[in-house]
């Protein structure tokens, strides 16, 4: 598969965590992990200067799935969240 097809467009449907974790921006970050070949400090940078987010709120997922229900693209973004998760 493409690298390009796997990455996030950035719609920000996915906004709409119970448990407010930043998904839109999370995503913004794997897409950079995706580019980089999987260089976790692309995910950390991008998300420091999304606002100094840290990863460490990927895991407070609930895997509720209200993101992906929504997702025009059908990402697996509670995979995505689990793998971020891992970085930290």
């Amino acid at each position: 598969m493409c690298k390009i097809n796997s990455m996030c467009i950035g719609c920000i449907k996915c906004d709409t965590c119970p448990v407010d974790i930043a998904v839109p921006q999370m995503m913004e970050s794997y897409n950079q992990f995706i580019l980089a070949d999987g260089d976790i400090d692309a995910v950390k940078n991008c998300l420091k200067i999304q606002g100094n987010i840290s990863g460490v709120m990927a895991k407070r997922c609930v895997a509720c799935g209200k993101c992906e229900q929504i997702c025009p693209q059908k990402i697996p973004i509670i995979e995505r969240l689990k793998k971020i998760a891992r970085m930290y």
